[in-house]
């Protein structure tokens, strides 16, 4: 169980269980029931050519409950089914400092503002660990493949498919320095004669994708993305890093990729180790916005992976 406050009137209610062994172990199953007020989210635009001057703010309320059973071998393939229903509510948000988001919009112009939406989910994939440890891993690589189907209930206005990939390449250089591999994209595509609330468009900007920007500073239907970490140990459970990210947002990235439109950060900072990956996560990086600074504590219960279920 989880319940956690923050500024602006912030919180969050979460009940997850989780390796629930089926049929003597065969399957496992688990759920979760959430409720997420995120009072103060930023949105600046849709493509890669929003502007940070364009920052406007909203709040957004989302209620999730779902069920997920799948299978688990010796915690290296994961794969399943994660069935759901989402309750989406968008208001004012309590950020004074910056116009509200529905007062320079509607919903004909930006799908799912001031509108409450309940959607249905199916998602199906896997995901594939062959690194050499959890610990500071320093060898192997570990990989998602995830799709889904999001359809509104009890009306027909949204609709749209999900897909994302996620890879990380783990490589071994000298005394313990690890260099760390990252591509990742997500691919939204809307289904016929529907649209895809703004809200869950693929984003650019945030901690899990590329560090240096405000989470959702970029947003649209299609997002690629790279990353570059050198990771070098300082202490028995830390360690010290240096990373390099790029990525863009697009329409469609197969048809509208331009060099020109690729964003790119850098920074440094610590990692703290547990005994199944990292514990906290500290670090700064630098943009053409200027400064982020990230603490993330426990990020691998956070992970967008589907299958921590299993």
């Amino acid at each position: 169980m989880t319940a956690s406050w923050g500024l602006r009137k912030r919180n969050l209610f979460q009940v997850r269980a989780r390796r629930i062994d089926l049929f003597g172990g065969a399957l496992q199953s688990g759920f979760r029931a959430q409720y997420h007020r995120m009072s103060d989210e930023k949105f600046y635009g849709i493509g890669p050519a929003s502007k940070e001057e364009d920052e406007t703010n909203f709040a957004h309320k989302q209620a999730v409950g779902e069920i997920a059973i799948g299978r688990n071998i010796d915690n290296k393939f994961m794969t399943g089914v994660i069935a759901g229903i989402e309750h989406n509510m968008t208001r004012d948000g309590e950020d004074d400092a910056t116009p509200s988001t529905k007062e320079l919009f509607t919903d004909a112009t930006l799908p799912g503002i001031q509108k409450e939406i309940t959607m249905g989910r199916l998602q199906t994939g896997f995901y594939l660990d062959r690194r050499n440890r959890w610990f500071r891993p320093s060898s192997g690589f570990d990989g998602e493949l995830r799709g889904g189907l999001f359809t509104e209930l009890g009306d027909d206005e949204y609709g749209y498919t999900s897909v994302i990939v996620d890879i990380n390449q783990y490589i071994h250089l000298f005394r313990n320095r690890i260099l760390v591999l990252r591509v990742a994209g997500q691919f939204v595509d809307p289904l016929s004669d529907r649209a895809v609330p703004f809200y869950s468009l693929a984003e650019l900007g945030s901690e899990e994708t590329i560090r240096g920007f405000q989470r959702g500073r970029f947003r649209d239907r299609d997002v690629i993305l790279g990353s570059l970490e050198y990771r070098y140990p300082i202490w028995r459970a830390i360690d010290a890093l240096f990373f390099f990210d790029t990525g863009q947002v697009a329409t469609s990235i197969f048809d509208d990729f331009k060099k020109d439109n690729l964003e790119y950060t850098y920074g440094g900072g610590f990692h703290l180790w547990g005994r199944e990956g990292t514990l906290v996560r500290l670090e700064v990086g630098k943009s053409t916005d200027g400064f982020r600074f990230h603490f993330i504590l426990n990020p691998s219960s956070q992970s967008r992976r589907s299958y921590v279920y299993f």
